[in-house]
């Protein structure tokens, strides 16, 4: 299957990584572009595609997050902190805007980045 693929794309005059390249089942899930992608039953028992935010990416934000207001940075203005953060935060959210479960994983962050601020 890999070969076939990889000869289409060749006409297409692409290529594909083939370290990185793995044949998976859906329901098993993948990731691509930054979004976990699986596919789940519906409650009423259809098939259906979830494009989610991978928990790598929700805990790579929280280190930039905390990076960002860790103690050592207590000589950067607030109004600093909290434009970098709206920078790094709505960059993030504008990308991962669109997954499903969105408003639930935002709001999980806005609490931590509230506490981090406060602390």
């Amino acid at each position: 299957m890999k070969e076939e693929l990889f000869s289409f794309l060749g006409t297409l005059r692409l290529r594909l990584s083939k370290e990185k390249t793995a044949v998976t089942h859906v329901n098993d899930g993948f990731k691509f572009l930054g979004f976990w992608i699986r596919r789940s039953l519906t409650s009423k028992g259809r098939k259906s595609a979830k494009v989610l935010i991978p928990e790598e990416a929700k805990r790579k934000m929280l280190e930039r997050i905390q990076h960002c207001t860790k103690p050592s940075t207590h000589q950067e203005s607030v109004d600093t902190k909290i434009l970098s953060l709206n920078r790094i935060i709505g960059g993030w959210c504008r990308y991962y805007q669109y997954t499903g479960k969105a408003s639930s994983d935002f709001h999980k962050m806005r609490n931590k980045v509230y506490w981090y601020m406060a602390h």
